[in-house]
């Protein structure tokens, strides 16, 4: 008898932890990037900035041709090279929509979506600059 109870107790205790597992992440956090890697290239190497747009705070500076590594956010991003400025805004991203269509753990997948940031996601098309 103690050992169909242990049996039992065990088997609860793995379907609790694969409850858990299935519902604390987000669709989002699944199956997007934690980085997004932007190229930019230019016809002559130069110095690459990359500032955030709202507080201007400055992500990036190194030298063409360059990869810039975008954590997901929804802060756009302004590049600068040779005076030129071109501007990167981060997306909404359709996978944090999932969480809907498994209502189970909409809330709990919603929220780690929205805190980890994974809601957002950057292009991936290099920049050309002259």
């Amino acid at each position: 008898m103690k050992t169909i109870l242990k049996k039992i107790k065990i088997s609860l205790s793995v379907g609790f932890v694969g409850l858990v597992l299935l519902l604390g992440c987000g669709c989002a956090s699944i199956v997007n990037s934690n980085c997004y890697n932007v190229a930019v290239y230019s016809n002559t190497p130069t110095t690459c900035t990359v500032i955030t747009k709202s507080t201007k705070e400055t992500l990036f500076t190194g030298q063409t041709p360059c990869t810039v590594a975008l954590s997901p956010s929804r802060k756009d991003c302004i590049f600068k090279v040779n005076g030129q400025e071109r501007e990167v805004c981060s997306t909404f991203s359709p996978w944090f929509l999932g969480n809907i269509i498994f209502f189970y753990g909409a809330p709990i997948g919603m929220l780690i979506d929205l805190a980890s940031g994974k809601v957002w996601v950057y292009p991936a098309e290099p920049l050309y600059f002259n």
